[in-house]
């Protein structure tokens, strides 16, 4: 795997941080009422993080080989967490919410191989998140730490199939 593809990797596990839905609170009991305010605003310390708004995002990744660019469109109810875990080299990454984003740990092992990632994704996740992630990887007395930083742009609704060049990122088959 090249470092470009590395790189793109670590970010699109990291956007999936934010798409999660398995851990949402539940809907407020009937009767209850939500700020709407509060319900726009980023999680607090201990809630869940807020998924991608649906529609178009263009990334652009700073790595060792040079800046790379994705666009992909990110449809309502995908979640790619679990595709980001069926990519992860090994384990699933444990992702702690903060005020205005998330943390991102794992670390497994995997054929005599050590792989650490650490980093934390940040933004409104409506518009914009910055994502800042390391990993490490151990073999054979060896290592290399890899470093990140990449960001990530709503453009807008994503276009009718068909007329979309970007990669499309499918709803979950229910």
């Amino acid at each position: 795997m090249t470092t470009a593809h590395l790189a793109l990797l670590l970010a699109v596990l990291a956007a999936a941080g934010c798409s999660r839905n398995d851990d949402k609170a539940a809907a407020p009991a009937a009767g209850a009422e939500a700020s709407s305010a509060r319900s726009e605003a980023a999680p607090e310390a201990g809630g869940a993080p807020r998924p991608l708004r649906a529609g178009l995002w263009k990334t652009t990744a700073g790595t060792p080989s040079g800046e790379q660019s994705t666009t992909q469109c990110i449809g309502e109810g995908h979640d790619p967490a679990a595709e980001a875990a069926k990519a992860a080299p090994c384990g699933k990454p444990e992702v702690t919410p903060v005020i205005d984003g998330f943390t991102i740990e794992l670390t497994c092992r995997k054929d005599a191989i050590t792989y650490s990632l650490a980093g934390v994704v940040k933004g409104d996740f409506q518009t914009r998140t910055t994502t800042d992630l390391e990993m490490k990887v151990q073999a054979y007395g060896a290592s290399k730490v890899m470093r990140l930083h990449s960001q990530s742009v709503y453009i807008g609704p994503c276009e009718p199939k068909g007329e979309n060049k970007a990669e499309t990122a499918p709803a979950p088959k229910t």
